[in-house]
């Protein structure tokens, strides 16, 4: 028993010989468990609630008379430098001191007492930072592009009331240009009207476009539409239900050391109704995995409206875009498309193996990887995806992470165009045994000069050395990779006549091929079909596809579990009127980047 518990215990109840009831309320409780809170306590005893801000403005309780306000909050926070999320610890503002003053005696008078100073309570700011200020841009921006009548974005959202920092908008910006939503002058590209017009994170909807471009999206739309939503397994304090929820993230996982395919095997479980008589019912918030049904059944209406899935029988229908479901190397590159720059990558030449990023010389898995109790000498590959890098303290945490192979990291990660200087052959080279990666850090003055070497360099940090022929196919087969992604960006299909029909397919298995060869899993149950709308009104009486949206900035969601106010940031692109033309955007491409003929791709490809 910790100290605070025998104070509380000893001094407090024990002495006065108190009967108290004790309820807790967040967000992360199943919806039955926050219902709790509004029942009477039992006769003689006395109720107490410890809650978050949830209780500021989602909830009211009628039956307190008490508030104790401690003056802190936990909020989400962004780092526009080195993109980092962070839950701060914060002071909260006069305007929320008085609506948590204001939940005291609602039905009858009631007192409120402060953990701090009147003079510290003067100094306090008026109102909440606005979340413009502190969290990420990325969709604000494309959503200021639309509707800025060519403004530039930085001078559009300086015109805001509190504009946003500079330094956040420009790093937004950049990583737009980055995955290709946005080209050099700052005009949305095709795949940038497919993001807005998809109700997700810009990243997500990317991946569900490489989903769709390499035929494997109901495994995808399934774990993207997990991630868009809350974390789906209740948080709690009991030491063995959170032993057991451990061992059941591994069960899900099992060999294929992904995060990701713990979620597609939940909603599996969850979609097919094995979770009622099993561990994971209580483990499990029964109505976020309602949200993730809506969320997924919105999110193929919008494919289907942007004719990216044909409804009628042929190329690009429901059955056409899920050939290559079962195939989890595919399922990955489309992750890593949409997920990159969020990639980690192990560095073995310490006598400790340390996971590095781009901007981050040592991060480590978040508590809930299934990867973390992994060896890390033991991973048959050195490069893993990760949905988010946050940090606590000083530690630095990647979280839903899977191990992907180093063929597909050459092949999907950066931009789809590469600079013309990416390659480079001869020259004193290290390492130069097959495809390795290179690490930019370490230097070997020893290392021999070889013609025979070449080097692909995908961003400066991302590289890769072998043989120059091995070098020159990668390079081939992306090239022709790029091409056919153009043409299906172009088309919203691949023609079945096109010479970038068999593109596709070769490339999936090729990724198949290297996961086998370096001992990567391939799990057989990742392309099960969903039964659609099997859970339809099981949950929620309101089952609207509406009711999954980006919510407004400082606007919470509506649903009957609550949120605290302190969850992810997101916006309401649907509320804005936005042009459906989308030959209005200027798409002008660096003429650094190489791009070859039909002609040419053809040879790269039948020298494969």
């Amino acid at each position: 028993m910790s100290m605070v518990n025998k104070v509380i215990v000893e001094e407090l109840i024990n002495k006065d010989n108190l009967k108290i009831t004790i309820y807790m309320l967040h967000s992360m409780m199943q919806t039955s468990d926050q219902r709790r809170v509004f029942q009477p306590a039992p006769k003689g005893h006395q109720k107490v609630i410890l809650a978050t801000n949830i209780v500021e403005t989602s909830v009211t309780i009628n039956d307190v008379v008490y508030v104790i306000d401690s003056g802190r909050v936990k909020q989400k926070g962004y780092n526009a430098f080195n993109g980092i999320s962070c839950m701060n610890v914060n002071w909260i503002s006069q305007s929320c001191a008085k609506q948590r003053a204001g939940r005291a005696g609602r039905l009858c008078a009631g007192e409120c007492y402060r953990l701090y100073t009147r003079e510290h309570h003067c100094h306090m700011a008026s109102h909440d930072v606005p979340e413009i200020l502190r969290m990420p841009l990325q969709e604000l921006c494309m959503l200021a592009k639309v509707i800025s009548n060519n403004m530039r974005v930085l001078d559009f959202l300086a015109l805001a009331i509190q504009p946003p920092p500079t330094l956040s908008v420009t790093s937004a910006l950049e990583y737009l240009k980055t995955i290709e939503a946005m080209d050099v002058n700052e005009d949305l590209t095709d795949l940038g009207f497919f993001m807005l017009d998809l109700s997700i994170e810009s990243h997500y909807a990317k991946s569900l476009v490489f989903a769709i471009f390499l035929k494997c999206l109901d495994p995808v739309l399934t774990i993207i539409s997990c991630l868009a939503n809350r974390e789906p397994f209740n948080l709690t304090l009991n030491v063995n239900m959170k032993t057991s929820l451990g061992s059941i993230r591994k069960k899900l996982a099992g060999d294929s050391l992904s995060d990701h395919i713990v979620l597609l095997r939940l909603y599996q479980a969850f979609n097919e109704g094995n979770m009622v008589d099993s561990d994971l019912f209580n483990l499990v918030s029964q109505s976020i995995m309602g949200l993730i049904t809506q969320t997924r059944t919105q999110l193929l209406g919008q494919l289907r409206a942007l004719e990216l899935i044909q409804t009628r029988p042929g190329p690009n229908d429901i059955r056409d875009v899920n050939i290559n479901s079962n195939n989890w190397a595919a399922v990955k590159a489309c992750l890593l498309a949409g997920l990159y720059p969020n990639l980690a990558k192990l560095d073995k030449s310490n006598p400790r193996p340390i996971l590095k990023t781009k901007t981050e010389k040592s991060v480590i898995y978040h508590g809930s990887s299934v990867l973390r109790e992994n060896y890390v000498k033991d991973l048959p590959s050195e490069w893993i995806i990760f949905e988010e890098l946050s940090s606590f303290n000083t530690k630095k945490f990647i979280k839903n992470c899977t191990v992907v192979s180093s063929m597909s990291v050459a092949l999907f990660s950066s931009a789809m165009k590469l600079p013309q200087d990416s390659v480079k052959t001869g020259g004193r080279l290290n390492k130069p045994q097959g495809l390795v990666n290179t690490d930019d850090d370490d230097s070997d003055d020893s290392a021999e000069s070889d013609d025979n070497l070449g080097t692909l360099n995908l961003d400066g940090w991302t590289s890769f050395v072998g043989s120059a022929d091995d070098i020159a196919k990668i390079l081939n087969m992306r090239l022709c990779l790029t091409l056919a992604y153009r043409e299906f960006l172009k088309n919203k299909m691949i023609s079945q006549h096109s010479s970038f029909s068999s593109v596709v397919q070769g490339v999936v298995k090729i990724l198949s091929y290297e996961d086998k060869a370096i001992g990567l899993e391939a799990p057989d149950d990742v392309g099960k079909r969903p039964k659609e709308n099997s859970n339809k009104g099981r949950h929620s009486k309101n089952n609207d596809s509406s009711s999954f949206r980006k919510y407004p900035f400082g606007q919470h969601s509506q649903n009957k579990s609550y949120t605290d106010s302190s969850s992810s940031f997101r916006t309401n692109r649907n509320s804005y009127n936005m042009p459906n033309n989308r030959g209005t955007s200027n798409r002008h491409y660096q003429q650094s980047y190489s791009s070859p003929s039909t002609s040419q791709v053809n040879n790269n490809y039948n020298n494969w």
